[in-house]
């Protein structure tokens, strides 16, 4: 089952935070973005280059829209992320992502002309009080703490928001220009990456040849992430553009919080309590009320 793809989608991505936090023991945080976002842009455009050439073609009236998902969906979000990664632990670092639904509604009422029925209406409403648990969690343990008023929780708001847009972006390029999803997250990733090591080059103390301690557990998490991250979790999402609205991806990117926390938990060994359980119960059932209106939009539409 597809729905299957998008639950998997953010367990990898609760795994890929695990393995950021991690790395950052080893190099400056904007240098490691910036060499995950180009080698995985790269990686992508050698694999086109190689295998699928036609699909490197693009229109030259399309440029700005190409250059906007570089700079909103690769440089701007990730750069604001990473440079907070180190500040919040993760549960509160992935809470925070809890309004991505709400984000990626409105852009996309505006945007891409989506709207919302009464059932993903209350769905939205029912996630967001589905993390109200958590927040009781995070008066205890910080979470609460990461308010848009605090300057963490502001930058990682302003990647939340332009990652969203950045995805509506994609899904302009892919479902109504009709380019691959891999020729869209490539030139972003790789525009985006060589940006971004500018940016560390000029910010961050490069003492040596790269800002890194230890260059073999970098060069093996760094893999590992651009894997998982890269590869496979932003070309699959691109993917289920085809299948789901970016509004529903958004929404059950609330499972993201909930994936992390239970590894936080395993690795870190942050406390899971009662409330976490009612939040995955609440977030679950807003999740499948969501996913009902979803298939109703559609059985309507081939009728």
């Amino acid at each position: 089952m597809i729905i299957l793809w998008v639950v998997g989608l953010y367990f990898l991505s609760a795994v890929n935070l695990i393995l950021r936090k991690m790395i950052l023991a080893w190099s400056q945080p904007i240098f490691f973005q910036g060499m995950r976002l180009t080698i995985a842009g790269a990686v992508i455009l050698g694999y086109l280059y190689l295998f699928r050439p036609a699909a490197l073609r693009f229109k030259k009236a399309d440029l700005g829209l190409f250059f906007q998902v570089a700079l909103f969906f690769a440089y701007l979000s990730y750069l604001f992320s990473v440079i907070t990664i180190e500040d919040l632990s993760s549960a509160r670092f992935a809470f925070m992502f809890t309004i991505s639904p709400f984000i990626t509604a409105i852009l996309a009422y505006f945007f891409l002309g989506q709207k919302l029925n009464k059932l993903e209406m209350v769905s939205l409403f029912l996630g967001f009080v589905g993390f109200l648990p958590l927040v009781l969690v995070g008066q205890q343990e910080g979470i609460a703490s990461a308010s848009f008023l605090s300057w963490p929780g502001l930058q990682l708001f302003i990647s939340n928001a332009t990652y969203a847009y950045g995805w509506i972006l994609v899904s302009k390029l892919v479902n109504n220009r009709g380019y691959s999803p891999f020729l869209v997250t490539g030139i972003a990733f790789a525009g985006g990456g060589i940006a971004t090591l500018c940016t560390s080059f000029l910010f961050e103390n490069w003492l040596t040849v790269v800002p890194v301690t230890d260059l073999l557990r970098f060069s093996t998490y760094l893999l590992a992430i651009i894997l998982i991250s890269e590869v496979i979790v932003s070309n699959t999402y691109a993917t289920l553009l085809r299948y789901y609205s970016v509004t529903f991806l958004a929404f059950a990117g609330t499972l993201y919080p909930l994936f992390s926390a239970l590894l936080g938990w395993v690795f870190f060994q942050e406390k899971i309590t009662y409330n976490f359980f009612i939040s995955a119960s609440i977030v679950a059932l807003a999740l499948y009320l969501f996913y009902l209106a979803e298939k109703r939009k559609q059985s309507l539409v081939i009728k």
